[in-house]
């Protein structure tokens, strides 16, 4: 993350400074990674392997 400068004050606690969000591919990847580890070590009925199928479903809708 970087830290930008700015003339207003957008942080209470550091004025003239705030955190830019991250870019939303990283964001999505960062989001897939966890899911896909996620699902080797869970336990039954687990709502992230519920969207994990979810995605599945989603991404594979091009092929069918």
């Amino acid at each position: 993350m970087d830290v930008v400068e700015t003339s207003e004050t957008t942080n209470p606690l550091i004025p003239g400074c705030y955190v830019s969000p991250s870019p939303v591919l990283d964001v999505m990847q960062e989001q897939l990674e966890y899911l896909f580890t996620h699902a080797v070590h869970c336990a039954p009925r687990c709502p992230d392997c519920a969207r994990l199928e979810q995605l599945k479903e989603c991404l594979l809708q091009a092929f069918c």
